[in-house]
């Protein structure tokens, strides 16, 4: 594994998440976003975008309460800030390219240092 360039690498996921802000934007031009931000693991293994809107939200409860019942608003509640329960978090995957080639170019998060 190489050298990260940091600049290179803060530059271009900037260039990224405005460009994968504004895609989702254009794919729900009628959804109410509520969150947007970078998903990732403690190492930085994969780098994503994930996204939530109030639409999404009462979808993905909808299917909660349809599979395991229980009470609306609690169900709502609790799914709220779930990222990988958002219908736009699969959406997110491969927003960032290029940020994740370099990412992958760089150091090993699991190597020892």
């Amino acid at each position: 594994m190489g050298h990260l360039d940091r600049d290179l690498f803060r530059m271009t996921m900037f260039e990224e998440f405005l460009g994968a802000w504004r895609a989702l934007r254009q794919a729900h031009p009628n959804e109410h976003f509520y969150s947007f931000g970078f998903y990732t693991a403690e190492l930085a293994e994969y780098l994503m975008v994930t996204a939530s809107t109030e639409e999404g939200l009462s979808l993905v409860t909808e299917r909660y309460l349809a599979n395991e019942g229980g009470d609306p608003k609690l169900t709502r509640a609790a799914l709220r800030w779930s990222p990988c329960d958002s219908p736009l978090h699969a959406e997110g995957a491969n927003l960032l390219p290029k940020s994740d080639l370099l990412r992958r170019a760089g150091p090993d998060p699991n190597s020892p240092s």
